[in-house]
């Protein structure tokens, strides 16, 4: 992720700290799944923190067709499991 903005004092003063705060959360409010393909489960094992962050992040927003937890097991888009 890129840098894309910096606020001056100026922004402070009409946007207030909360508004700075608020900008900031609308940001980064968006699906991980949509910005890079997620290689999602099949190398938990290794325990590669951004794989298990992407993991992650693509159960809590239901892409079923990436990974999914059934029966206290893991599964990835093609139906494999650990």
């Amino acid at each position: 992720m890129a840098l894309t903005r910096i606020f001056s004092v100026e922004d402070g003063s009409k946007m207030g700290l909360q508004g700075m705060i608020n900008y900031m959360m609308e940001e980064c409010d968006f699906d991980t799944a949509d910005v890079e393909d997620c290689k999602c489960h099949r190398r938990f094992w290794k325990r590669i923190p951004r794989r298990l962050a992407r993991s992650i992040s693509a159960l809590e927003n239901d892409h079923e067709d990436i990974i999914r937890f059934e029966d206290d097991k893991l599964f990835d888009g093609k139906g494999n499991h650990d």
